[in-house]
């Protein structure tokens, strides 16, 4: 037992100090979730129902931004008008 969180210990020190060595803060990663979400379901909510795109062009052009947006969760909600979305499925949920 003492061991396994001695290693926890080390593994998340070890992970955190090579995100500070490249250059992400342990505030920026916090964070990072929340704003992929919130600027994906702004960015896919204008596309479609601003611009008129379909769903499936808005997502296209939505990826270009960073592969990791490939990884969002959407969902279009045609009769209010707006998109939900999720990182991983773990949230936070983010509606535009």
């Amino acid at each position: 037992m003492k061991k396994s969180l001695i290693g926890l210990i080390g593994a998340v020190a070890v992970l955190q100090g090579l995100a500070s060595y490249a250059g992400f803060s342990p505030a920026y990663l916090l964070s990072a979730p929340g704003v992929a979400t919130g600027i994906g379901s702004k960015l896919l909510c204008s596309a479609r129902y601003v611009s008129g795109f379909s769903e499936h062009q808005s997502f296209d052009d939505l990826v270009q931004y960073s592969g990791i947006l490939q990884e969002l969760t959407v969902e279009f909600d045609s009769n209010e008008k707006t998109v939900t979305t999720s990182l991983f499925l773990a949230g936070p949920w983010q509606r535009a």
